[in-house]
C-alpha cells in the first residue's frame, strides 16, 4: 500500500512478532511508512525493532501504548531500559509524531 500510494502516510501498529521484519523492511524502504510501538510492553519488543529504531528507521518510529492494559508508568520505565541512543528517545516520544502530523 505504501508503494502504491506514496502520498499516503501508513502507520503500522504493533511492531511485534511475527511481522516485525516486514514492518522494518517497509519502513526502511518507504519514506511514507511508519511504525508505532503500541500493543506491547517495551520489554517485549523484538530485538530487531529496537536495533533498527536506534538507527536506520529512527525518524519513523512513533510512541504508542495500549493503555490501560500497559500503563504509561510501566511503559515509560521499560522504554528507559531499552538500549536506545539518547538522541533517538525524543524522536520516538514526540518529534517524529510532530513531523508526521505537521505540528
Amino acid at each position: 500500500m505504501a508503494a502504491d500510494f506514496p502520498e499516503l502516510d501508513v502507520i503500522h501498529a504493533h511492531p511485534g512478532w511475527p511481522f516485525h521484519h516486514e514492518a522494518i523492511a517497509a519502513c526502511w524502504h518507504k519514506s511514507n511508512f511508519w511504525i508505532d510501538l503500541s500493543g506491547f510492553a517495551p520489554r517485549y519488543f523484538p530485538d530487531e525493532v529496537v536495533r533498527y529504531a536506534n538507527n536506520l528507521i529512527s525518524d519513523r518510529v512513533l510512541f504508542g501504548t495500549d493503555w490501560p492494559v500497559v500503563g504509561i508508568d510501566r511503559w515509560m520505565t521499560e522504554f528507559e531500559e531499552l538500549p536506545l541512543k539518547d538522541s533517538v528517545r525524543p524522536k520516538i516520544l514526540k518529534e517524529n509524531a510532530q513531523r508526521l502530523l505537521g505540528i
